[in-house]
């Protein structure tokens, strides 16, 4: 034993070898003295060992959330903790859901997050707030919108990470107009299109959104879920257990499904889904579905010939990126981020860790939690951007 005195000297004293008190103790790093670093997770601190088995506070000790200097700092629940090449200790505060950075002064601050806290606020990376953001999607030069639902705004995130509202905000309605002056009633699904205008899913309509940040109303439908646009502008709608076609000169017409729920694949009326809810279209007009209840992802060819591509769990949504390879969101137990192989298996690449529960970390992909992950969308480069609707916040998957 090199410090404190077994599981029945639980406490909080600092003090040199056995006269030192733990809580529980969830995380070690050693730097390149040999003062070892500790997590204490019951005393919400974050302890240092020297190599002359001194036990001090280095920050921390009292639950709560504040930046500061050694014990003025606070943490609650943290449980990991890393070291980069110059001594500075990253810290996983798990209540507080962010990322915190600790000096080897003892020097405390956010470096991001901080988890399920609501808001509508522009501003750079972990300074903006969204509220419920449901739908993603990316443009050519990699700016992202997304749809910020209870906030009834539509946001736009930079390649840098500057967040400001494009239209809507902090009121619901149903008005048409440009910018701020717009109002949305529920804003969920996005999709963007070759000219950079946006379409959105606002309960039982489609609203379109130009480059300039006017908002019209394209069509109305009842039991609107998701939306999706092909390099011709013809426009793709999930509507109860149908998906529908609007070519961008008119005609609304049914590419396949029918008002019953099933699960058949099959061309056009005769296949059937269960819930739709997401959908994707790739460079030759396949659609790619997220057929809810039926816990798949569906594909469509142009001549409306349903297919199941793959099983995921809950998925809620789908995208491609330029290669073709599908992505997706599965939501049963463990809120996890697939790729779907060319054999139609779903394969993780981040999220699912934490089987039968949710959380907000900013962990290695494979160990990293989410709270009901919906839209999805990827790149140029290859990187995953998801709206993690319950953490209110778009995380970042690099790949």
């Amino acid at each position: 034993t090199l410090v404190g005195q077994g599981p029945s000297s639980t406490g909080y004293v600092d003090g040199v070898a056995s006269v030192a008190r733990f809580g529980a103790l969830v995380g070690v790093v050693l730097d390149s003295t040999g003062n070892l670093y500790v997590v204490d997770r019951d005393n919400n601190a974050v302890r240092k060992i020297t190599p002359s088995v001194v036990v001090s506070t280095l920050a921390g000790g009292t639950s709560g959330y504040a930046d500061g200097t050694g014990t003025g700092a606070r943490f609650a629940n943290p449980n990991g903790i890393a070291i980069d090449g110059v001594g500075n200790l990253r810290i996983a505060d798990g209540d507080n859901r962010a990322v915190r950075q600790v000096t080897p002064a003892g020097v405390v601050t956010t470096l991001a997050g901080q988890g399920p806290v609501t808001g509508l606020i522009d501003g750079t990376g972990t300074a903006a707030r969204f509220n419920a953001p449901t739908g993603i999607t990316t443009d050519g030069a990699g700016n992202m919108y997304v749809a910020d639902s209870l906030n009834f705004a539509i946001r736009k995130i930079t390649p840098v990470g500057v967040v400001t509202t494009l239209a809507g905000g902090g009121i619901a309605g149903n008005v048409d107009a440009a910018g701020a002056a717009a109002r949305f009633m529920l804003p969920t699904s996005i999709a963007i299109d070759t000219a950079g205008a946006l379409y959105v899913v606002d309960v039982n309509a489609i609203r379109k959104i130009s480059p300039a940040g006017v908002v019209t109303t394209v069509i109305q439908i009842d039991g609107l879920q998701g939306v999706a646009v092909d390099g011709a502008g013809t426009l793709y709608m999930t509507s109860n257990n149908g998906v529908l076609k609007l070519p961008l000169g008119g005609g609304l017409t049914t590419l396949a499904g029918n008002s019953s729920a099933g699960f058949v694949d099959g061309l056009g009326s005769a296949a059937s889904f269960n819930a739709p809810k997401g959908l994707a279209v790739d460079a030759g007009a396949n659609v790619y579905v997220v057929d809810s209840r039926n816990n798949a992802i569906r594909k469509i060819s142009p001549q409306g010939q349903v297919t199941t591509l793959a099983n995921v769990p809950q998925p809620l949504g789908v995208t491609l990126d330029s290669m073709g390879n599908v992505y997706a969101t599965g939501n049963k137990d463990n809120f996890t981020i697939y790729t779907i192989s060319s054999g139609g298996i779903p394969v993780r690449i981040a999220g699912g860790y934490f089987f039968g529960g949710n959380g907000y970390n900013n962990y290695p992909p494979l160990s990293a939690a989410f709270n009901l992950p919906t839209g999805i969308t990827v790149d140029g480069a290859g990187s995953v951007y998801v709206a993690d609707t319950n953490n209110n916040a778009i995380r970042k998957i690099v790949r």
